[in-house]
């Protein structure tokens, strides 16, 4: 097979006084180095692949708990107003931003993913359960109450960036690139029970407080599980290096890997900006939405018993839609097959063109899910004040958004661990051993487009809040309907 070189061939980032090598930008030229080095992942266990899998359950059960659960309880329950709301949900997206390169950093030279990962979930687990008892540790005191969530909220999103960074590096380590699609259907399962799990908690009598304990017993049970299902594959002792020496170089090595991120990752990452700022209002007001449609025609109950009532009733629609998203990906595993023997080992051009065939069916899908997105988001505009007509779309947005994590997620890691095929055995302190600069690289892009929206539903909210207009939840839906048709001819 003869190598084509490129005029300016890009580079993986290395350290100072190392000589940088060059980044193979496709399979082909991972094959050259593969019949020399070591040898290649073994294929993963079923025990393995649900190891790195069910972990995914924790991480949506908390999202869920923030998407739906989150912003009716810091409104009704802590007396944040609608404007406040904002500098709260902009917690996890500037964790993501500033936070998460410095993890990624961290973590690639140490080779230490399990730390990150065993202490994020410690540190979610326990910001989840002072959000939900801020009320008692303040000692009834309002605006203590709201600093004790204020903390926990921030905490929790840099916990979670640690969480996350871990388990996706160690996932595209130890699972080989043939069986990435495997283990992204079954965490996007996983993924999907935890949220029908948490938002079935609510069906009668949504409690913030049922659904912490749901959601931080889930984290950990978790926690050791990448630990017992880790590769069996021996690899050398990681280089120490100074904490201090690896924080400095943190732009340095984001920089170099924005570069020379490969390119399915960077299509998705351009697309994932525009995904995100369409999504995250949707994600974050919808449960505030229906509740509002609900509670417009219900005059007659008191204000508690009515606000209940909407809420649950939100809850249910969001349930439902849920169960149709879970039913979704079910047909998903169903019908996706790998295309691999178990016990295969396909050359790297087989691997490069299965992988093509598949991240080009899983863009097709993600660009119907954004056309869908649109269209829904338009209805529940023009629906608003109507409940019915409201829950349907509402709902019909409900059985889409697993997509809109699990679809680029899945081309990512898909991507990275096929790449990473050819440096097996690298030490993971080493300067070529970057899975996860390269996950955080889609990490910002993700980020990047949920700090954009949630500045613009802060200055929608407070600018109808200035106005006196109440129940205006639905205009923050307007801009999602132009970056959702947007997103989806980019992606």
């Amino acid at each position: 097979m003869e190598r084509h070189e490129m005029e300016h061939p890009a580079r993986w980032p290395s350290r100072e006084g190392e000589e940088s090598e060059p980044l193979r930008d496709s399979l082909e030229d991972v094959a050259l180095t593969v019949d020399d080095g070591p040898t290649e992942l073994p294929d993963a266990n079923t025990w393995q692949i649900l190891a790195y899998a069910l972990p995914y359950f924790s991480l949506q059960a908390l999202n869920t708990i923030f998407t739906v659960y989150l912003t009716t309880y810091l409104t009704s329950d802590l007396g944040f107003s609608a404007s406040e709301v904002p500098m709260l949900l902009i917690a996890a997206p500037l964790a993501g931003l500033m936070i998460a390169p410095v993890f990624a950093v961290l973590s690639d030279r140490s080779g230490n993913r399990m730390g990150y990962y065993a202490i994020g979930g410690l540190i979610m687990a326990t910001s989840q359960f002072c959000l939900a008892w801020a009320g008692e540790m303040s000692g009834g005191n309002a605006a203590a109450a709201k600093a004790v969530a204020f903390i926990a909220i921030y905490s929790g999103s840099v916990g979670a960036q640690a969480w996350i960074v871990g388990l996706r590096a160690m996932s595209a380590e130890n699972i080989p690139a043939r069986q990435q699609p495997t283990l992204n259907l079954w965490a996007g399962l996983a993924s999907g029970a935890a949220s029908v799990s948490v938002l079935a908690s609510g069906f009668v009598r949504p409690s913030f407080r049922l659904v912490t304990v749901i959601g931080g017993a889930a984290v950990l049970s978790t926690i050791s599980m990448p630990w017992l299902g880790r590769s069996s594959v021996p690899v050398t002792s990681p280089k120490k290096l100074a904490p201090a020496m690896s924080v400095r170089s943190v732009p340095k090595v984001v920089l170099a890997a924005i570069r020379n991120v490969p390119p399915i990752t960077r299509r998705t990452c351009k697309t994932q900006v525009l995904s995100q700022f369409a999504w995250f209002p949707v994600l974050h007001y919808m449960s505030l939405y229906l509740s509002e449609s609900y509670s417009a025609k219900q005059t007659t109950l008191a204000s508690r018993s009515a606000s209940s009532a909407s809420s649950g009733a939100g809850v249910r629609v969001l349930l439902i839609g849920q169960i149709g998203a879970l039913a979704l990906q079910c047909v998903i595993a169903r019908t996706w097959d790998s295309g691999f023997a178990p016990s295969s080992q396909p050359s790297a051009a087989q691997l490069q063109r299965r992988m093509l065939s598949d991240t080009l069916v899983l863009r097709r899908i993600w660009a119907v899910s954004f056309a869908t997105l649109a269209f829904s988001a338009l209805g529940t505009v023009v629906f608003r004040s109507s409940f019915w007509p409201a829950s349907v779309w509402g709902a019909g947005i409900s059985a889409i958004s697993p997509l809109s994590g699990w679809i680029p997620h899945a081309l990512v890691s898909y991507e990275i661990a096929a790449v990473r095929q050819g440096r097996v055995g690298v030490e993971p302190g080493s300067s070529r051993d970057s899975s996860a600069a390269f996950f955080v690289v889609h990490e910002i892009s993700i980020t990047s487009g949920q700090i954009l929206s949630t500045l613009v539903c802060g200055a929608i909210s407070f600018g109808f809040e200035r106005a006196g207009t109440s129940d205006s939840t639905a205009f923050l839906f307007v801009p999602v309907v132009a970056a959702a048709l947007v997103a989806g001819v980019v992606c």
